[in-house]
């Protein structure tokens, strides 16, 4: 499977800038001869071998010229990353995440030269075997070999390399598909595989144009303005500016206005010019330190009894003293739970419930409060919320426009005897290179998933296109 998306954009003068603006402050100037390129950035395993957390940080990214030497116009290599960025793949299923963006000289580049470090790992190992210090059936964190840090990649379109011609006034995107199926050598170790793609220009509804959609930016807002733009701080080191769309960003559960200091979680639009847009602002937490507690989110590894769970973190509304990303955490239920569903806007189907541990079951994504630990890695809780999981697979079944089964699921959900899913398109399900469901059509869905009898259900947020590497 492909599936981990990174972005960055390019942009090449200021006239095409301002006219894609989507109701912002235009950016700073671009200096005369060049262009904005934006960087972004999107991601199967071992038979038998489920992955629940890839971590690795992105060092450098290079932008290289088609054609190099003296007299060569623009012949050097352009460095596009300020700061390393530490990237968690496994969440980029449906999702994309945001590099960087930067002005590039004008002339015609050929390939990207990708820089990584510090791989990290959490598998669970039903293969039958031990693949290396990781026992069968045992769930691992692991530090793999990087067989290669360094590599430079072809810009492709359609399949096919290209030559990308930059021009003033002409903003380009290019997307990185970090393919983890074929980058995850059978002993663990780590060799990137990888595609760097031009990104198309997208229509929004207003008729703006737009390189791509960056969802699920979480973190603590800064630097607002009241205005037109705030920042967000997210817990891999990033700062992000997220402008405001004129009548058009929809703000979720906020008790009060956008201000420095909450917890919040965006869904945003990366801009021609190369900055992001803000189209959903969700609120998580205030300002009020009082009523701040500690909360981690991540994927549900194990339903152990109906008052005890395992999970593996991805996310944490604040930084957590003890767990990283990529642990296991045990979680203990104690006394009275409160249960909770982060709807994200989804008009839910009748009968789908998350109200007691009952409703837990592997493979969700859980916003975990937590109460009290015994351990960094061992916690109690009396809040969960259930969050969107991103799963892929391929159409196997459509019974309507509004239902379908989601057969190939991953290793994860068929090691537990998961083999297929009842999937459920609502009014507000959006699709990402696509028009509608087709039988044998590959996906991703990124949505609710619910421990129904029989089969679970998978009502979904957001349904994308995948592309398929071969085995």
């Amino acid at each position: 499977m492909r599936g981990r998306r990174l972005f960055f954009s390019l942009n090449l003068g200021l006239a095409a800038l301002l006219a894609a603006c989507g109701g912002h402050n235009p950016p700073p100037t671009i200096p005369l001869g060049t262009s904005t390129v934006s960087l972004t950035i999107h991601d199967t395993p071992p038979a038998g071998v489920a992955v629940l957390s890839f971590q690795i940080s992105v060092i450098g990214v290079t932008l290289n010229p088609a054609v190099q030497g003296i007299g060569v116009p623009n012949s050097g290599s352009i460095s596009l990353l300020d700061a390393p960025v530490n990237v968690e793949l496994a969440q980029l299923v449906t999702d994309r995440a945001f590099l960087t963006s930067g002005s590039v000289p004008e002339g015609t580049y050929g390939t990207l030269t990708l820089t990584f470090a510090n791989p990290r790992l959490t598998i669970q190992n039903t293969s039958g075997s031990a693949i290396g210090s990781c026992a069968n059936g045992s769930t691992c964190e692991l530090t793999p070999t990087l067989t290669i840090a360094s590599a430079m990649y072809p810009i492709s379109q359609a399949a096919s390399s290209i030559t990308l011609g930059i021009a003033p006034n002409t903003p380009v995107g290019l997307d990185i598909d970090f393919d983890l199926n074929q980058s995850l050598q059978s002993d663990l170790s780590i060799n990137p595989i990888v595609t760097v793609t031009q990104l198309p220009k997208t229509v929004g509804p207003q008729g703006q144009q737009f390189f791509a959609e960056v969802d699920n930016l979480e973190g603590a807002v800064s630097d607002v303005n009241y205005v037109d733009r705030f920042a967000l701080n997210m817990n891999n080191g990033q700062k992000l500016t997220l402008f405001l769309a004129k009548d058009n960003t929809v703000a979720y559960g906020f008790p009060v206005a956008l201000d420095n200091g909450q917890t919040v979680r965006s869904n945003a639009r990366l801009q021609l010019d190369g900055t992001l847009v803000a189209t959903e602002i969700y609120f998580e937490q205030s300002t009020d330190e009082a009523k701040q507690r500690a909360e981690i989110v991540g994927t549900v590894a194990s339903v152990d009894s109906p008052t005890q769970f395992h999970m593996v973190m991805n996310d944490a509304l604040a930084p957590v003293s003890g767990i990283k990303v990529g642990n296991l955490v045990a979680v203990t239920i104690q006394g009275p739970t409160t249960f909770n569903i982060a709807s994200d806007g989804l008009t839910l189907p009748l009968g789908l419930s998350f109200a007691s541990s009952l409703d837990l079951m592997i493979g969700q994504e859980v916003q975990v409060s937590i109460a009290g630990s015994v351990t960094p890695t061992d916690v109690l809780t009396d809040q969960i919320t259930l969050r969107m999981s991103q799963v892929p697979g391929m159409v196997s079944q459509t019974a309507n426009t509004t239902a379908f089964t989601l057969g190939n699921v991953p290793a994860l959900f068929t090691n537990s005897g998961i083999t297929a899913m009842q999937g459920a398109v609502v009014s507000e399900t959006a699709f990402d290179n696509l028009t509608g469901i087709t039988l044998f059509q590959p996906i991703a869905v990124r949505g609710l998933l619910f421990n129904t009898a029989g089969t679970p259900t998978l009502v979904a947020g957001k349904i994308s296109l995948r592309q398929v590497s071969p085995m």
